[in-house]
């Protein structure tokens, strides 16, 4: 008895999520014909104004809903080991967008187009013995 009843249980939870999920999803893929080249998007983030914003493998995309515009990172440059490749996109109180790539932190203000960064450098930590437990 108990049995059946843990398995009437079980079943009824199943039913009851499987019934919770949402069932319409809409995917628009787009492509190079649509303004985004790349393959790959690594981010997304909406910003205060409701732009869509999309970090790829060759750098900031912005979306309006009907277009896409594409952002170079000024500390880009030939020589630098920043990179375009945006890994991570947060967007603060303010509305600037925060912009991880593989070795840099950029800030990107949305509104005047501005950025700055931060890079990072290696650090090596000194040998330290772990304490036993």
């Amino acid at each position: 008895m108990k049995k059946r009843l843990l398995l009437y249980c079980i079943l009824v939870q199943f039913a009851c999520i499987a019934l919770a999920q949402p069932g319409n999803f809409h995917f628009i893929n787009f492509s190079a014909k649509d303004g985004l080249p790349d393959k790959f998007v690594y981010c997304a983030e909406q910003d205060n104004r409701g732009y869509m914003w999309f970090g790829t493998g060759s750098g900031l995309y912005r979306y309006d809903g009907h277009r896409f515009v594409h952002f170079n990172s000024p500390a880009d440059v030939p020589g630098h080991s920043i990179s375009n490749i945006l890994q991570a996109i947060t967007k603060d109180d303010a509305g600037h967008l925060w912009l991880g790539g593989l070795n840099a932190v950029q800030l990107f203000d949305p509104v005047s187009g501005n950025s700055g960064h931060l890079i990072f450098q290696r650090v090596i930590m000194p040998k330290r013995r772990m304490p036993a437990y």
